[in-house]
């Protein structure tokens, strides 16, 4: 099975159009069988989905804000590894997850799930958080 590191988010803020770009770029390590799979039989080995949540820390629950549409899917490179990114451009808005009556800074992360090609869930990683007033 892939594994999956630390992902990184960014988030680039165009104030004058409150439109964001977000990139969320994801490690991926894996095993010599899934290398001579992906290079004999060009097999997809697992299976990348990206979401975006909002952190309240503490009392509150996450807020959920963004599913990244499709997968991204793993083929072994011939080094072992990979770096997948996931990219999307959107109104600030959607970021705002610390709306009235709190209106204080948004802590955004990326939760990246890694599934095996029958889509059985394997293992999730959560990204650095980014801060700012979206």
């Amino acid at each position: 099975m892939p594994v999956i590191g630390t992902p990184s988010l960014t988030i680039a803020h165009n104030t004058s159009t409150n439109i964001v770009d977000i990139t969320v770029n994801v490690p991926v390590r894996y095993s010599a069988i899934e290398i001579c799979l992906a290079n004999s039989c060009n097999l997809a080995v697992g299976r990348l989905r990206c979401q975006l949540w909002g952190d309240d820390g503490g009392f509150w629950p996450p807020d959920f804000l963004y599913l990244f549409p499709g997968s991204i899917s793993l083929f072994a490179t011939t080094n072992g590894t990979s770096t997948e990114t996931f990219t999307a451009t959107l109104g600030a808005e959607m970021l705002n997850e610390d709306n009235v009556p709190w209106n204080q800074d948004d802590e955004i992360y990326a939760r990246v799930h890694l599934f095996d090609d029958m889509w059985t869930w394997l293992s999730v990683r959560r990204s650095n958080n980014v801060n700012g007033f979206f």
